[in-house]
């Protein structure tokens, strides 16, 4: 054996420090292995949210959201508005969501008016939710045996045109029974 055999052989049984062009040749390839690997995770989560079914929009807004949207419709908001506040881009999306609140909602919307008429029932401004009507002076007048509230309990003052009518929609969408339900003033 040579000289230069034996140097050959020392070079590559000797471990030497790898050089800056090596050293960046590793970092690539791992670089590549990674990547694939985060490819392939990022493909399988995508299969699985595009084999789910789309949200319905029951499961995307809270009973809380949907109350509020019917209050607004009951307070006279105009469809783009609550279009805005609930992020749609169209007013059908928007329609969407303010049917299905009138359908879940109550039906009505209480708010006090802050006086009492003399056999001591507060008096209401009653919002129709399905009209978007609003009927202030609305009260019950009952005796101290009544056990639950019925349609003839059910008055409005001061009595406009078509009071019959408007205490018969107050009546069917259950607000008396939650007048009732919030008692006489103390």
């Amino acid at each position: 054996m040579s000289i230069l055999d034996d140097l050959k052989a020392a070079v590559r049984a000797k471990s030497t420090a790898p050089t800056r062009g090596q050293r960046l040749y590793e970092l690539n390839r791992w670089l590549g292995d990674e990547r694939a690997k985060l490819a392939q995770e990022y493909q399988r989560r995508r299969d699985e949210i595009e084999a789910e079914d789309e949200p319905t929009i029951e499961e995307q807004y809270s009973p809380e959201v949907l109350d509020l949207v019917a209050q607004a419709v009951a307070h006279g908001e105009s469809r783009t508005n609550i279009r805005r506040a609930l992020g749609k881009k169209t007013l059908d999306e928007a329609d969407e969501v303010i049917a299905l609140a009138r359908d879940t909602s109550g039906g009505y919307n209480l708010t006090p008016d802050g006086t009492v008429h003399a056999k001591g029932w507060p008096m209401y401004t009653v919002t129709l939710v399905s009209t978007g009507g609003s009927h202030s002076g609305v009260y019950l007048v009952t005796s101290p045996k009544t056990q639950a509230v019925e349609r003839r309990h059910l008055r409005i003052s001061p009595s406009p045109a078509g009071s019959d009518e408007i205490l018969d929609a107050v009546w069917e969408s259950g607000a008396a029974e939650e007048i009732f339900a919030r008692g006489k003033e103390q």
